[in-house]
């Protein structure tokens, strides 16, 4: 009688046991120590991004692009004569109205190229502004620009 007491005793202390080390796994599986949160940045509107959720664009898309380029872009008779061709990288921000600023030729290839390119940036409309979150942010484009005689 003593003896089968014991063997009661001891299944439900190994049942028990399990039971415990069962709940205790899953509460520390649950417990918010464990999760990670993942990082969320605040949207800083005076930033200027390199990298949106919602890219820049021109009214119309690209293509209302290259074709306002290839209307208002004149070939420089400087490098017509000279025989220069090649491609002028101009960099501008577009700001949280869509308005244009801090333009620059990151790479040019002279003869008036630059210039007209410049220009023909400077006197483009407002574009409708890239997002980050929903927020309208200020983003760094940079626009390749091909020049070449035919």
């Amino acid at each position: 009688m003593i003896y089968a007491f014991f063997v009661i005793l001891e299944s439900n202390y190994y049942t028990m046991k399990k039971l415990i080390l069962f709940v205790l796994t899953i509460s520390l599986m649950s417990c918010s120590i464990f999760k990670k949160e993942p990082k969320v940045e605040s949207v800083d509107i005076n930033k200027v991004y390199t990298v949106v959720e919602k890219q820049p664009e021109y009214p119309g898309g690209a293509d209302a692009m290259f074709s306002y380029l290839g209307k208002t872009i004149k070939y420089p008779q400087a490098a017509k004569e000279a025989g220069v061709k090649g491609k002028v990288y101009v960099s501008f921000v577009i700001e949280r109205n869509g308005s244009i600023s801090n333009i620059k030729v990151l790479r040019g290839i002279g003869s008036g190229c630059d210039e007209e390119g410049i220009k023909a940036v400077k006197n483009m409309p407002n574009w409708t502004p890239g997002e980050i979150r929903n927020q309208t942010v200020r983003v760094q484009y940079v626009l390749p620009i091909n020049f070449s005689l035919r």
